[in-house]
């Protein structure tokens, strides 16, 4: 694709899936977004950053957490926002620090939530991706029990 001179490239959004293991089960962490909904951490990329690094800045910057993040995405949703339908891509993050303050920790509340609730909260083209990362992961722990998605 060819940007015409003076044009603005395309905007890239991406997503961290913050997550932590349990014995049986993984959790999510959520975070509010301007109104007060249940979001999961995201933002566009900066030019240097590869999209896993965007990932890794706003789970910092919005949640407050580091950790391990996989540098391929786990697939990607379309969001409609102020400028038009973007696709976000989504990077799942091993939580292994909260921070007490963080940069918009004046402007978010978080909460750690289990799968199926966070697939209840945030958007409708983002549920089956937790759903399914949740499943996949709740495999490996060994826990095979259904949790009530439809796993076709």
């Amino acid at each position: 694709m060819t940007i015409p001179p003076g044009s603005d490239p395309p905007a890239r959004l991406c997503c961290a899936l913050p997550y932590r293991l349990r014995s049986d089960h993984v959790e999510i962490l959520l975070i509010t977004d301007r109104a007060g909904r249940w979001i999961l951490p995201k933002g566009h990329m900066r030019p240097s950053e590869a999209p896993f690094q965007a990932a890794e800045r706003e789970a910092w910057e919005e949640a407050g957490v580091r950790g391990s993040i996989d540098v391929l995405p786990i697939g990607g949703f379309d969001h409609a926002g102020e400028g038009g339908t973007e696709h976000v891509l989504v990077y799942p993050l091993g939580v292994a620090e909260e921070a007490a303050a963080w940069p918009e920790s004046d402007r978010r509340r978080r909460r750690w939530a289990r799968a199926e609730e966070v697939s209840r909260l945030v958007s409708r083209d983002l549920a089956p991706l937790v759903e399914e990362f949740a499943a996949d992961t709740d495999a490996m722990l060994g826990d095979g029990a259904d949790k009530g998605f439809d796993r076709n």
